[in-house]
């Protein structure tokens, strides 16, 4: 599997999870998040629980998923750079699943 971001705590590969500062930091769970960097994640719990954090403006930190851009770096499971033949093998799943 191929995945377009890599968490920035544990390094593995993602397709979902927080972004933090505009990309920054992206994070797998809330505990990468938590451990990486508390005092953020203590601000975005404080947003939430205030009832300030608006999901459809907020640009300093969110909870996603991405989509794969081969125009951008990918990564494997492991959070390496996918390799070449990862990335064909993932073309050929993709082309499977569309028939």
């Amino acid at each position: 599997m191929i995945f377009p971001r890599k968490c920035t705590y544990c390094c593995k590969g993602i397709d979902e999870g927080y972004v933090v500062c505009e990309g920054d930091a992206y994070y797998c769970s809330d505990e990468c998040f938590k451990n990486d960097d508390p005092a953020t994640w203590d601000g975005y719990q404080a947003e939430i629980a205030a009832g300030d954090y608006d999901p459809d403006n907020n640009h300093w930190c969110y909870h996603t998923d991405w989509e794969i851009d081969t125009e951008e770096q990918i990564y494997n499971e492991a959070g390496d750079p996918a390799t070449y033949a990862e990335v064909i093998e993932w073309n050929q799943e993709q082309q499977q699943e569309d028939k």
